[in-house]
Parts: C-alpha cells; structure tokens; sequence
C-alpha cells in the first residue's frame, strides 16, 4: 500500500488527529520561542511552524474533503478558505485561556498563510493529475 493511499484511506482522521495535536501544544504553557541567529540578526521560528502547521493541515483538510476525480470549484475553495481562516484564529484564540499563552495576530496570518499555500498546492497537483497522463494519474493514486 502506498503513502497516498494510506492517507486517503484515513484522511478524516489524520487531519482531526493533526488539528487535535496543534491544540494540544498550543495549550503548554511556557513554550519557549524558538529563535536562530542569521547573520546579525535573531529569526523566530514559529512563525515558520505556524506556516507548517496549518499547510500540512490544509493537506490532510483537502485530501479528505476533495475525491481523485474532482474538479475544484472556486466557489468550494473560497469555502475551505474561510474554513482556514476560522480554524487559524480560533487555534490561535484558544491560546488566550491559556496561562502565560497570548493571543497574536501574526501567528493568525502565517497560520492562514500556510492553510492557503497548501491549498493552492493541492490545486496544483490536481490540475497537473487531470491534464496527465492516464500513466501519470495512476502512478499518483496507486
């Protein structure tokens, strides 16, 4: 069985599962933020784990919401977009209840950052699987 149909075949779980993760962490109190010294100046990682969190969700999300065969619809799009932007501020609300957790507008934004990227990469690969091959289309759902 390949990666992909492992994750097709549990789709729905592992994106609840993922988002279920988030939360969890989202909820240590007095998690450190991660920094790296570039050159002469500091680089906050978490910006960048926001974006990879919510890319890899929006993923799992599209995976599980979209079939093999699917022609994606701008107006359904527009939809998981919000979706997105619904699950970025609430993940990063929730950390207000939080002691010592605060509520940051930027994390929002690389949080729905990466939800769309991930989006429109899945986009992308639909759109390179339809206009494939019948060779290239297997070798993808395999």
């Amino acid at each position: 069985m390949s990666i992909y149909t492992y994750i097709k075949r549990n789709d729905k779980f592992l994106f609840f599962a993922w988002y279920l993760l988030i939360i969890i962490v989202s909820s240590i109190p007095h998690l450190p933020t991660p920094k790296i010294k570039v050159f002469d100046s500091t680089v906050r990682l978490d910006y960048f784990i926001h974006f990879l969190e919510y890319f890899i969700l929006s993923i799992l999300f599209m995976l599980w919401r979209i079939s093999k065969n699917s022609n994606l619809k701008s107006r359904m799009l527009l939809l998981y977009g919000v979706i997105g932007m619904g699950a970025a501020f609430l993940g990063e609300l929730y950390q207000k209840l939080i002691p010592e957790r605060t509520f940051n507008l930027v994390d929002v934004i690389y949080n729905f950052l990466g939800f769309t990227v991930g989006i429109l990469f899945i986009c992308l690969i639909n759109k390179a699987v339809r206009s494939g091959s019948k060779e290239v289309r297997n070798q993808v759902t395999a």
